[in-house]
């Protein structure tokens, strides 16, 4: 009777530790920077290598927007449209892109560019007309009042087409 022995030979391999996709992002502010550029500001995340800003008018559909790698991007808007934005953080592993999930989406109304100019004209002892010129994409225009120390109280709201009113009272 032959014996045999062999010896197996066994190897073990660690594996890489794998990463994992970054958290949520939280906290996103919006701030209008100009007539044309919007600041979005939001709380870093732990592990992200850069992140991911989208956005959106009311009429379309989001687009990436901004890869950047702090917690801080500016995107270029339209005056007075509205915009829909959210962000998400973004990690590497090796080849590998990891996301992690969407903010929570905000929403921001950009300003119309310019003010109106304002004229007052007196028509009578006891009446004032007020005039003004139009603004581009202004959909109503909204009239206010202060007297001495007072806040400002609105008075009326008018429609776009409409750049005068008269009153009695300034």
């Amino acid at each position: 009777v032959d014996a045999f022995a062999s010896m197996a030979e066994i190897r073990f391999y660690q594996a890489a530790a794998r990463k994992e996709a970054p958290a949520k992002v939280e906290n996103v502010k919006l701030s209008q920077k100009d007539y044309k550029t919007i600041n979005v500001k939001w709380d870093a995340v732990e592990g992200a290598e850069a992140y991911e800003v989208y956005s959106k008018t009311a009429e379309g559909s989001y687009k990436l927007t901004a890869t950047v790698d702090t917690n801080a991007a500016k995107i270029t808007v339209k005056t007075g449209k509205k915009y829909s934005v959210r962000v998400l953080a973004v990690a590497y592993d090796g080849d590998e892109v990891l996301k992690g999930d969407f903010s929570s989406t905000k929403n921001f109304t950009t300003q119309l560019e310019g003010k109106p100019e304002l004229a007052i004209e007196k028509v009578s002892t006891a009446k004032f007309k007020l005039s003004w010129t139009s603004i581009d994409g202004a959909t109503r225009y909204i009239i206010y009042r202060k007297r001495n120390d007072d806040k400002m109280k609105k008075v009326l709201t008018l429609g776009a087409d409409k750049l005068d009113y008269t009153t009695a009272e300034l």
